[in-house]
């Protein structure tokens, strides 16, 4: 059975909204988002000896 050397991991996100009504007939309406998760990979017995640390990483560039 191998050990799990690494367990840790993160999430995180930013969202930003903003709504005005300009006019009776005119809205203005902007949003912004940001999402991020990181997390490490557990390394095999070789890997660990060595030093090594995977992780892998996913995100999502802002939007309009």
């Amino acid at each position: 059975m191998l050990n799990n050397f690494t367990n840790h991991g993160s999430l995180s996100d930013f969202s930003l909204n903003y709504a005005r009504q300009l006019t009776a007939n005119d809205h203005l309406r902007l949003s912004v988002a940001h999402n991020s998760v990181s997390f490490q990979v557990p390394n095999e017995l070789v890997q660990q000896d060595a030093g090594q640390m995977q992780g892998r990483r996913n995100e999502r560039p802002a939007e309009m």
